[in-house]
């Protein structure tokens, strides 16, 4: 049993972790999250045989008629930041605590 613990203790030690320590969270500020969403939207997912990838796209285009218009700016200038940029904000909120 304190094998298992440790293991996991271990694989946890491994991941990232960012805000409120939520284990696998991305910290973004709410200006970024929101052009992902929007960006989201653009295409409908690939996956499967093409009979599949067409009633997935019907499905997208269903859904795309259910929501409010995307705001005028697209979401076309979405900054993501890179793993240096993102562990250098993790080492500065550790440091923080």
């Amino acid at each position: 049993m304190l094998a298992v613990r440790s293991a996991l203790l271990k694989l946890i030690d491994l991941l990232s972790t960012y805000p409120n320590s939520a284990l696998g969270s991305v910290e973004y500020d709410k200006e970024e999250r929101s052009a992902f969403a929007i960006k989201s939207r653009e295409a409908a997912p690939r996956y499967g045989t093409t009979e599949r990838q067409k009633l997935i796209d019907e499905i997208h285009e269903y859904m795309l008629s259910k929501v409010p218009p995307v705001p005028s700016n697209g979401g076309g200038d979405i900054r993501v930041s890179s793993q240096n940029h993102r562990d250098k904000r993790k080492r500065r909120n550790t440091s923080n605590t």
